[in-house]
């Protein structure tokens, strides 16, 4: 047999496809599960401290604005002239 006769042939593997046609690949799963894991647990905390953050910025508008308008009506240095009038 000659060189020339020999028939070279590689083996190609048969790639797995998940139901949305994604190839499936047991390592690069278990390494994308634990990056989304982090992820999402860094969305998390970023969604709590904005939530924070904003409740205590309305907190402080309401000590800053309404508490001393409050204290002032009580004292009665601020009168409100909203009245309702009747017509006959």
């Amino acid at each position: 047999m000659d060189n020339k006769d020999i028939i070279e042939t590689e083996i190609i593997e048969a790639e797995v496809l998940d139901e949305n046609g994604r190839p499936v690949n047991s390592k690069k799963t278990a390494n994308t599960q634990t990056a989304k894991g982090v992820e999402t647990i860094l969305k998390a905390i970023v969604v709590l401290a904005a939530g924070f953050l904003m409740s205590v910025l309305i907190a402080v508008v309401f000590i800053i604005l309404f508490i001393p308008v409050l204290i002032l009506k009580a004292l009665g240095l601020i009168k409100s002239d909203f009245q309702i009038r009747r017509f006959k």
